[in-house]
This record gives C-alpha cells, structure tokens and sequence, in this order.
C-alpha cells in the first residue's frame, strides 16, 4: 500500500508539480483554469500550509503572492530557498515596490510578475522555468539587466494612497477575466466544438469577476466623489450579503468561522450599497488576519434603535495596543508587514461622508477587536 505522502511524491514525479501561494480565491481559480491540465496543482492560502506542502510535496515551480494573511511573502521566500535553493519561484503580486522586488531578486526569485497577469505569457513562462535545463540554472536568479528593469518598475509604480489601493481591489477580478478571456481563446483555436463541461467554469468565473468588478468601480467612483453619496441610498443588507460573498472563500479556507447576526428586514441608510460593502469588507478581512487560523471567531452583529443602525464587526484576536487604536485611521498605518495602511483610512471617510462614524473597542465582547459603525437611518 503507498501512504499519502509517498502518493503525493509518485503523483508529482508522473505529473509535474506547481504550488500555488496566494490568499485571493479569485487568482486560485483563475490560475487553476490555466494550468491544471498540464500540471498536478497544490493549493495554499497562507505562508504556513505553503511550506507544509512544499516541504511535502518539493514542487520544482512556486507561484507565490507577496501579501498573506499570516506572514509575508518574503518569509515565504526565503524558507523555500534554505529548504530548496533549485526550486524556481514566481512572485505574483499586486504590491510593487522597489524593496520587495529587490528583496525577492537577491533571495532568488526568477520572476516577478504584477496582477493582473497576461495569462498566455505566465503559462509561457512557468513551462520553461519548469524544462530540466531551465531548472538546473534556476539558483542562479536574474541577470542584472533583468534585475535593473524590476526595479525600475516597482520604483515607479510606488503609487499614492488611493491609487495603490484601487490597483490592489482590481488585480484578483481582473485577472480572472483576462485567463478566462484567454482559455476562451485557446478552445475556440483547438477546436470548432465547444463543450459546455468545458466552458462552464470559465464563462461563471468571468461572469463573477465582471459583477465584482462593476461593484468595485461604483464604490470607488463613490469614495472619489464623496458627496454624492448623500444623495444615495442604501440596503443595508444588500450591503452586507455583497460583503459576506467576497470573504466567505478566504473564511472557508481555514478553520474560522464567520457568524452573521442581521435582523434580515429592510432597512436603509444614506449612501450606495457598493460603498458600505466595502467597508464591511475591509472589517472582515482585517478581523481574519487578526484571529487564528485553527480556532478564530468572527462576528458581524446588526441592530437599530433611535433612528440609528450599529454594525458591529467583532473577534477573538489579540486585541489592539492602546498606541496604536490612536494611529488606526491615519493614512499609511498598519502593523502588517506588508500591509498599505489604507484600508481603515479609506472606510473612516467613506463612513464620515454618509454622516456616520466608525468607533474601536478593544478588549471586546470577544476579548479581541470591536469595530462599530454608526449610521442615521433614512
């Protein structure tokens, strides 16, 4: 009888091995549709299970993300290089600064590549990284042309505060339509058949991206032009299912659990929907990187009293230092390693526009975090 382990080693001996680093289930998927018929595919969504399938399974080709939710990406880097300094990693990021990129370059990264990717162009690149040859000379890392050009684009794509963010908030989407758009291509090419087992997952993933997209644009045309969305107004709840859908994945992931208390009638407030989802968004994804990953609780509590509606994002972290609840809103403050220190700014004045506030309590009701929002009821 072969053991799991010894399976998993047989399957990447016969079937090429490729592992994928990235927390966005949208890049999963979009890079599961581009490669998994020519490669045994391994998943991970933190730096942790990462290294305890590399460790594992010793894939020759890492594609690898720049920003997780435990640790950096760069940690992840330098572990798989003292554990295996000819496996080839790809950093996929869509962070660029010049730090990183430079960081990666001298840890041995052989490629670094910016979402949202050219589908066509990584597979082109991965399968030659992934040639015998291609593999013996990979500890070698970039040339210095190479390396001059990285950084030349990461210096200048050191963007400011909103811009680097709205760039972050498209990759993921936008990334899945340009491989979907791509595999599409690819089939249409091969064959004049077309078959609908085929095509499904690729047309629901586009279709996913172009709705999340669209959402993205209006919320960010909102921030831009915050006025208006006084003018605007809001189902609350449309606002929390849209939140809930877009972190559900990541939750799903790991062994946190996510509990939702709404009073599920309508009720609005001033402001677009798209708007206030990505606040709730932000809260969420902020409470998943404080808890752990084997017993986190998070809890997102909705109430109304006095013509007003409390949302309350909740969770049983560590908590938060009393010098740093007073920084939380500031732009550019954050306690991530690679964190942009945007998220709460951008949520603080999106909520202000609406004529609502954002409070923090910490400890808890769940001795972590309390993050409540406040806002007038139309």
């Amino acid at each position: 009888m072969v053991s799991k382990n010894e399976h998993a080693e047989l399957v990447v001996k016969d079937k090429k091995g490729l592992l994928l680093i990235d927390d966005d289930p949208s890049i999963i998927a979009s890079l599961r549709l581009l490669f998994e018929s020519d490669y045994e595919m391994y998943e991970a969504s933190t730096v942790g299970e990462g290294l305890r399938l590399f460790m594992l399974l010793h894939p020759p080709v890492v594609i690898l993300d720049l920003k997780l939710p435990d640790r950096g990406g760069i940690d992840a880097l330098r572990e798989i290089r003292s554990l295996d300094p000819a496996a080839a990693v790809v950093i996929l990021t869509g962070y660029s600064t010049r730090a990183a990129a430079e960081e990666s370059v001298r840890l041995g990264a052989v490629d670094y590549i910016n979402k949202p990717f050219v589908a066509s162009e990584l597979k082109k690149r991965v399968a030659k990284l992934i040639s015998p040859r291609s593999l013996a000379s990979n500890s070698t890392g970039l040339n210095d042309k190479e390396i001059s050009m990285i950084e030349s684009v990461a210096g200048f794509r050191e963007l400011q505060n909103a811009s680097a963010a709205f760039l972050h908030d498209v990759a993921g989407p936008l990334s899945c339509l340009m491989a979907g758009s791509d595999l599409l291509s690819q089939k249409v090419n091969e064959t004049d058949e077309l078959i609908s087992e085929e095509l499904l997952p690729i047309v629901s993933m586009m279709g996913d991206s172009v709705r999340y997209l669209r959402a993205l644009v209006e919320q960010w045309r909102a921030f831009s032009d915050l006025h208006v969305l006084l003018k605007d107004k809001c189902d609350v709840q449309q606002a929390i299912d849209l939140a809930v859908s877009q972190v559900m994945d990541l939750m799903a992931a790991s062994n946190v659990v996510l509990q939702i208390h709404t009073q599920r009638k309508s009720c609005h407030v001033a402001g677009n929907h798209f708007a206030l989802a990505r606040v709730l968004i932000n809260l969420l994804k902020n409470a998943y990187e404080a808890v752990s990953h084997t017993d986190g609780r998070i809890r997102l509590t909705v109430t109304t009293s006095n013509n007003a509606m409390q949302l309350v994002v909740s969770d049983n972290g560590p908590g938060i230092t009393p010098d740093h609840m007073a920084k939380l809103f500031t732009p550019r403050f954050t306690t991530k390693t690679n964190g942009r220190g945007l998220g709460l700014f951008i949520s603080n004045k999106i909520i202000e526009a609406v004529e609502g506030k954002i409070s923090v309590h910490s400890p808890g009701i769940m001795n972590g975090t309390d993050f409540t929002i406040t806002l007038p009821l139309v």
